[in-house]
């Protein structure tokens, strides 16, 4: 839903991110985003992911294979809408979506629409500062691909 969805977007290799954010449903289960970062992710897969202190506070990273044997930790940020309900936009249920295919996987991403609101909002919580910088970047590479008239763009209701 970041910088990761606006490379994908706007298929432009000079954006660079360094962390994944990702928005997951909880159902049934009960599998909040804290659940599965510390319960799931970091205890079950170990030799998949390790953790990564973020202002004090351990989230998963994805150790990513890169040719030659080099391995990166990127750190996943996990939200749900169950513990950010400030957040309505997380709500999957009722947020628009669409589906790339990268490299043969299907992967699910919030509609182009989705993501210019939220970089809008993220920029005016982060004014002054370098994320506020990159969000003004993205606005600029993406808003040519948004699509006039789409109805995510309600800021008082989302």
């Amino acid at each position: 839903m970041g910088g990761a969805a606006v490379c994908l977007t706007v298929n432009n290799p000079k954006r660079m991110t360094e962390n994944v954010d990702l928005v997951i449903h909880v159902d049934q289960l009960m599998i909040t985003a804290d659940r599965l970062t510390i319960a799931e992710l970091l205890a079950k897969f170990p030799s998949k992911f390790a953790p990564v202190d973020l202002s004090g506070h351990a989230i998963p990273g994805y150790r990513l294979v890169l040719p030659g044997g080099i391995t990166r930790v990127v750190p996943l940020e996990i939200f749900d809408f169950y513990s950010w309900s400030r957040r309505p936009s997380y709500n999957l249920q009722t947020a628009t979506q669409r589906t790339l295919n990268i490299s043969g996987y299907p992967v699910t991403m919030f509609s182009l629409e989705w993501i210019l609101r939220e970089k809008i909002l993220s920029q005016d919580e982060r004014q002054g500062s370098a994320k506020q910088a990159t969000d003004v970047f993205d606005l600029k590479s993406i808003m040519p691909f948004a699509l006039p008239g789409k109805p995510k763009m309600n800021f008082d209701k989302d």
